[in-house]
C-alpha cells in the first residue's frame, strides 16, 4: 500500500507541475537546436588506407654476414615506419605546416600554418609554430586493421580534409623512402669499406702463401712446415669466404635500395566527403531534450518540497 501511495504521490506531483516538466525540456531542446544549427562548426573527415610493404624472406647471405659481425640492411629486421608514433610525430607535423592548400575560407595556396594559426608562414614565433603543429596532430586519427593503416583527418572543409590526407600520405611516403635509402646507403658504404680492407688482407695472405711455397718446395718430411702451410691455406680460405660474402651482400643491398624505395602502398585514396562527420546533431538535441526532462522532474520535486516546508512553517506560526 505504501508503494501504491508513493507512486500515486509521484503522479500527483508530476501532474501539479506539468507546465515546468514541459517548459524546461522545450527550452533545452530549442537551445540545443540553435547551438547545433548556428554555433557548431561541422567537421568533414577524409581517410586513406595505406600499407607498408617489406621484403618477406630472410636470405642466407644476410645470416652469414650477421655471423661475421657485419651490420647490414635486412628487410626482416626493418622497423615499420608506418605507425601512429611517426604519423602523429612533430617532425611530420612541422613539414606539413610548410605545405600550401586551397580553401574557401582562407583562399587558395595558403600555408597550413596560416590556416591553423591565422599568422603568416614566415612568423618566427616558436610558440605559434608549436601550437599549430599540436593542432594538426590532434586532427589526425589512426586505426590499424592487420597490416593496413587507416589515416583520417577532419577539418572544416571537405576538400581541405582530402588535400590534408593526400599531403600527409605523400609526406609519410617521402619520409620512409628517405629513411630506408639513408639506411641502405650507410650499409652499402660500410660493406664497400670492408671489401677494400678484406681485399688487402686477402692479397697479403696470398703473397705470404706464395712466398712460403717458393721457399719450401719439399715439405713432406717436415711436420712444422706442413702445419705452417695449413695455417696459411686456412687464412686465405677464410678471407676468400669473407670477401665473397661481402661481394654478394653488396649486390643484395643495392637491390634492396631499389626495392625498399617502393615499399609504401596506397590501397584507398582519400576522397572529399559529401556529408559532415561531426558532430552528431541529432544526438546532441536528444541528449539536451532528455536532460531537460530530468531537470523538469527534479525541479518539480524541489518546488513541492519547498512548498511543503513553507506550509509546515505557516502551520507552526498559526498554532503559536
Amino acid at each position: 500500500d505504501s508503494d501504491k501511495i508513493s507512486l500515486l504521490d509521484l503522479f500527483i506531483l508530476l501532474s501539479r507541475n506539468i507546465k515546468i516538466i514541459l517548459i524546461i525540456p522545450t527550452i533545452t531542446t530549442i537551445l540545443s537546436v540553435i547551438y547545433v544549427k548556428y554555433l557548431v562548426t561541422p567537421i568533414y573527415e577524409s581517410n586513406a588506407k595505406v600499407i607498408s610493404i617489406f621484403g618477406g624472406e630472410n636470405n642466407s647471405m644476410s645470416g652469414i654476414a650477421a655471423q661475421l659481425g657485419i651490420n647490414v640492411s635486412n628487410t626482416q629486421n626493418q622497423v615499420n615506419l608506418l605507425n601512429p608514433s611517426i604519423i602523429k610525430s612533430r617532425t611530420i607535423a612541422y613539414k606539413m605546416l610548410g605545405k600550401k592548400f586551397d580553401t574557401r575560407k582562407f583562399g587558395s595556396q595558403k600555408y597550413l600554418f596560416h590556416i591553423l594559426s591565422g599568422l603568416d608562414k614566415r612568423s618566427d614565433d616558436e610558440l605559434a609554430i608549436k601550437l599549430a603543429a599540436s593542432t594538426f596532430i590532434d586532427m589526425i586519427e589512426t586505426e590499424k586493421k592487420g597490416d593496413i593503416f587507416i589515416i583520417t583527418i577532419g577539418s572544416i572543409e571537405a576538400e581541405l580534409s582530402k588535400q590534408l590526407v593526400e599531403s600527409l600520405v605523400e609526406e609519410l611516403k617521402n619520409y620512409q623512402i628517405e629513411h630506408t635509402t639513408r639506411r641502405n646507403r650507410e650499409a652499402r658504404l660500410f660493406i664497400e669499406g670492408r671489401i677494400i680492407d678484406t681485399e688487402k688482407e686477402l692479397k697479403k695472405a696470398e703473397e705470404l702463401l706464395k712466398d712460403f711455397r717458393d721457399r719450401n718446395r719439399r715439405i713432406e718430411n717436415s711436420p712444422a712446415l706442413q702445419l705452417e702451410q695449413q695455417r696459411l691455406n686456412r687464412e686465405v680460405s677464410v678471407l676468400t669466404g669473407v670477401f665473397t660474402t661481402l661481394k654478394q651482400q653488396l649486390e643484395t643491398t643495392k637491390i634492396e635500395e631499389v626495392k625498399e624505395a617502393n615499399s609504401f602502398a596506397i590501397i584507398d585514396k582519400p576522397e572529399a566527403p559529401v556529408f559532415y562527420s561531426k558532430p552528431n546533431k541529432m544526438k546532441i538535441v536528444l541528449f539536451f531534450g532528455l536532460l531537460g526532462i530530468v531537470l523538469g522532474i527534479f525541479s518539480s520535486y524541489f518546488i513541492e518540497t519547498f512548498k511543503s516546508l513553507n506550509k509546515g512553517k505557516k502551520e507552526k506560526i498559526n498554532k503559536i
